[in-house]
Order: structure tokens, then sequence, then C-alpha cells
């Protein structure tokens, strides 16, 4: 059997079924406050502690895309062979940077932002260096 005893002290009994706003009608009082604290659930009381509100912060989170999902959503926004090309220099990037960041790792050299911004603008001379060039079969 269930014990409540709600603001103005009226003792409940049994299985009751509590409205949306059931959280304001428990007693706040310096008693019953410390008897949720030794039961290990101080969080009844609180009010943004409910379900709804639980729902809420998930949605508003669901709304802002994680980079992540913001590039999975541009990549499956462009056609096959682009796909194919973004993957392949992604990996060649990627690639590209571990054998960088290796040089540090084995000198043992803490990697600063101008590192960084180098190892970038080498990839676009070289990227560029490329461009302007016709191919010829000949």
């Amino acid at each position: 059997m269930l014990n409540f005893y709600t603001e103005n002290k009226n003792k409940v009994q049994g299985a009751v079924f509590w409205g949306n706003d059931w959280r304001k009608a428990l007693c706040k009082c310096i008693q019953c406050l410390a008897l949720y604290k030794s039961e290990k659930v101080e969080y009844l009381p609180d009010i943004e502690d409910s379900a709804k509100s639980y729902e809420e912060r998930g949605k508003k989170r669901g709304a802002t895309e994680s980079t992540y999902e913001q590039g999975i959503r541009a990549l499956a926004s462009i056609g096959r062979v682009q796909q194919i090309d973004a993957i392949t220099e992604y990996n060649r990037m990627k690639e590209r940077l571990m054998e960088y960041l290796q040089t540090f790792a084995v000198s043992k050299k803490v990697v600063t932002e101008a590192d960084i911004n180098r190892f970038f603008e080498e990839m676009r001379n070289e990227k560029n260096a490329g461009v302007g060039q016709p191919y010829l079969c000949r």
C-alpha cells in the first residue's frame, strides 16, 4: 500500500492516478524533503525532472544536427561519382594528415595551430599545382 502526503497534509493511500502536475502536489516541507533524500528519490518534487521535460530537451537537441549528420546529408545530396571523389579525397587527406602528425609523435613535439595550418596550406598548393594544366594523352 502506498502512502503519499500532499501539500495540505492530506494522506492518500493506495493506488492513485496523478495528473500532469502531480509533482506540484507533493509536500515540500523539511521533513518530506529529508524523506525523499533518505529514500534516494529527491528528484520527485522537481518539476523540471518529468518525462515531458526530457522529451522536450531531446527534441531541441534533435533539431540541431551534428557535424557528422550534416556531412552525411551533404554527401547524399550529390551524385555518385562526386560522392566517390569526395570520399577518396577525404581518405587521402586523412592518410596524409596521419603521416604528418606521426612525425610529431616520433619527435615528441607538440602540434601547434600553425603546424596544422601549414599542412592544409601544403595540401592546397599541391591541389592548385595541378589546376590549369590540360591533360594531353600524347
